[in-house]
């Protein structure tokens, strides 16, 4: 689950430490990469990942609807992995 900003999870947190182990972890941002077939493209994850060499990531997950691979990171390494991003796929 993510909530964008001074949002107050109390209660949510709460509700699903009933049933599960809950862990709430703030400043991440999150950096979506879309496209279609994706999944097809191991050049695509190569390019990605070598251009991040230098970042840490916090996840990694592919999209079910395979057009989109998220990464979480540190919000201090959001601006400079965009960049990367950026600079390897469209410069």
């Amino acid at each position: 689950m993510t909530v964008e900003g001074a949002v107050s999870v109390k209660g949510v947190v709460k509700e699903l430490e009933e049933f599960s182990t809950v862990e709430v972890a703030k400043k991440l941002a999150i950096i979506c990469l879309v496209g279609r077939n994706l999944w097809e493209k191991e050049e695509f994850f190569v390019r990605a990942f070598s251009s991040l060499r230098k970042i840490p990531f916090r996840m990694i997950s592919l999209g079910a609807s395979k057009i989109n691979l998220s990464l979480v990171v540190q919000e201090e390494h959001c601006d400079e992995a965009v960049k990367l991003l950026h600079r390897e796929f469209f410069e």
